[in-house]
């Protein structure tokens, strides 16, 4: 979709079309975070907009913690495997709508990735549930245990 704003230089418009609109969606989540700090509640935001690059999280580095994951699959086949199950399970997200756009999906999803990595954002290759679920819970796992003894070296 156009955004109404040419790409500078030599970005890729759907590059910038994407970085465009999770510019937008982060002031919500800005907003989100913001209101879980102050009633002191966990929260779990998932989501492809959500770029460390874009978000701004400093501010609430103090009050919070923050634990960042990439996920992502290298076989198409795999991908139009999960647009075709998921278009039987949401009758408003058509497989075709995705599977016709699967370069751009790809070219986002390798965005994503450079993005993460530039940031250290830890990436699975979610091809078995089971395999991703457990990598994940050993990322929280190992991350909780960190930030833990952080605390306990620097109490405040």
């Amino acid at each position: 979709k156009d955004v109404g704003i040419p790409p500078p230089g030599d970005l890729d418009p759907v590059l910038h079309a994407f970085r465009e609109q999770a510019g937008r969606v982060c002031v919500g989540v800005r907003a989100t975070i913001e209101r879980a700090i102050q009633e002191n509640v966990s929260l779990v935001l998932d989501g492809i907009h959500l770029l460390p690059d874009l978000l701004g999280l400093d501010p609430y580095r103090k009050d919070a913690l923050f634990l960042w994951t990439n996920l992502f699959l290298t076989d198409t086949q795999a991908y139009a495997d999960r647009f075709r199950t998921r278009g039987k399970t949401a009758a408003h997200r058509p497989r075709h709508r995705y599977v016709e756009h699967l370069d751009q999906i790809l070219k986002l999803q390798d965005h994503i990735l450079d993005v993460g990595e530039v940031h250290g954002v830890p990436a699975f290759e979610n091809v078995d549930l089971d395999d991703t679920l457990q990598s994940l819970s050993l990322h929280i796992m190992d991350s909780l245990r960190t930030a833990a003894k952080k605390l306990r070296a620097n109490p405040r």
